[in-house]
């Protein structure tokens, strides 16, 4: 899981929108032998598949669109407080804190 903005995000993000790319280049192999098998006139270079492949690009960039907005917008994950990625050190930055506020009653008590 990430928990913060920064390199592994934005190589996530990257993976994500390549994954999307890759994907679109793929879909023509893809549908290709079924418009082939579908008996539609010119096969998978008809108008069938061109008009296919159209709404596909469109669908292709309006997901990247969405995978940009994720990845810049409020979607992004927020960073943890500093308490809570470092619980130890807090701990003990507290009991350091309270031993100095006590020794310092002490001496004006």
């Amino acid at each position: 899981m990430i928990e913060k903005r920064g390199r592994e995000w934005d190589r996530a993000m990257a993976a994500v929108q390549s994954s999307v790319e890759a994907h679109r280049a793929a879909a023509d192999e893809v549908l290709a032998p079924t418009f082939r098998a579908s008996g539609q006139r010119g096969g998978a270079e008809g108008g069938a598949m061109v008009a296919v492949r159209e709404r596909l690009d469109e669908a292709a960039v309006a997901l990247q669109d969405q995978v940009t907005g994720f990845a810049d917008g409020w979607t992004a994950p927020r960073p943890r407080k500093w308490n809570e990625r470092h619980p130890i050190a807090f701990a003990v930055t507290m009991a350091v804190i309270g031993a100095a506020l006590a020794l310092a009653a002490r001496t004006i008590v």
